[in-house]
């Protein structure tokens, strides 16, 4: 679930990112839920955040949008999709959230016990232990946006990697290492551009911008550039000033099990080379238009001839 209720944007940015790596046809997009669990989103909307077209207003690359990745799996949920290929392999599939945890607490619902069992383990983007938030002043963004959805996954999930404000607070997105993605190729240059509204923004209300989701994705990658410490977590769902506030519980006063580990620690060099690497690697492909495409055939048959 994204911030704000328009699903079919997200979709469509999340296509539009496959074809711009030339991945539409490796990846699946299915769309998720478009509101909370329990009660309607209430505060600015991630368009505020991230601009009208979710992706800083700057223009699609393409022409034509490939909606090749919609089409596979158009007539099921994300929750549905998460459960059907946990469940086809079993202890194999580690999920990694990166918005509101909406749908994968709808995945509980549907799938129980034995889809919970099943999965892997969860890392999820989200969270601020010591209660300074960036939604509001106690909690960060995707488990104020669903505290109710935070919760049940929280009480769900034996075993989670919590990638908090804590940590993604040391990596900040500066204009030093925007530049040196604007400096790669294309597609830093595009990562350049989206993220020029985002950070200005954000400047604007006094929170220094920092990566967050691409964080939780590197832990992934490299874990190793990441320390940490396991507690018990859980959300607060109900709180007038704290709804989605991460509670950790070091010490086992709940006497409840230490089913997160939440990162407190990033080495940021290591970080920063690892990330200007793997975005070095991707190359776009650089579309044309119809026009063209005509001119270069025109081409190719009078060489022929």
């Amino acid at each position: 679930m994204g911030n704000h209720n328009d699903i079919d944007l997200l979709a469509n940015n999340a296509c539009l990112l496959l074809q711009m790596c030339q991945m539409s046809s490796q990846i699946p997009v299915i769309k998720g839920a478009n509101k909370p669990l329990t009660y309607a989103y209430h505060g600015h909307s991630g368009i505020q955040v991230h601009s009208e077209n979710g992706i800083g207003n700057i223009k699609s690359p393409f022409e034509n949008l490939n909606q090749i990745p919609l089409e596979k799996y158009e007539n099921i949920t994300a929750a549905q999709f998460i459960v059907q290929h946990v469940l086809n392999h079993p202890n194999e599939i580690t999920l990694c959230a990166i918005g509101p945890l909406t749908n994968i607490a709808l995945a509980i619902s549907i799938g129980g016990e034995k889809f919970i069992k099943s999965v892997k383990k969860l890392v999820l983007m989200g969270g601020a232990i010591e209660g300074h938030g960036n939604k509001t002043a106690a909690a960060e963004a995707n488990l104020a946006n669903d505290p109710h959805a935070g919760r049940i996954v929280f009480d769900s999930f034996p075993n989670i990697t919590m990638v908090g404000l804590n940590c993604t607070r040391q990596l900040p997105l500066n204009d030093e290492i925007r530049n040196k993605i604007r400096n790669l190729n294309s597609i830093g240059q595009f990562c350049y551009d989206i993220t020029e509204h985002y950070t200005n923004i954000l400047k604007s209300w006094n929170d220094p911008p920092c990566f967050n989701d691409p964080t939780a994705i590197m832990f992934l990658i490299r874990p190793d550039l990441f320390q940490g410490k396991k507690a018990c977590v859980d959300v607060e769902d109900i709180g007038r000033l704290t709804s989605g506030l991460t509670v950790a519980d070091w010490n086992g006063r709940w006497g409840r099990p230490l089913q997160t580990f939440i990162l407190t620690n990033v080495n940021r060099i290591e970080f920063e080379n690892e990330l200007l690497i793997r975005l070095g690697r991707l190359h776009m492909f650089k579309p044309i238009s119809e026009k063209q495409l005509s001119q270069l055939e025109k081409q190719i048959e009078n060489s022929e001839n």
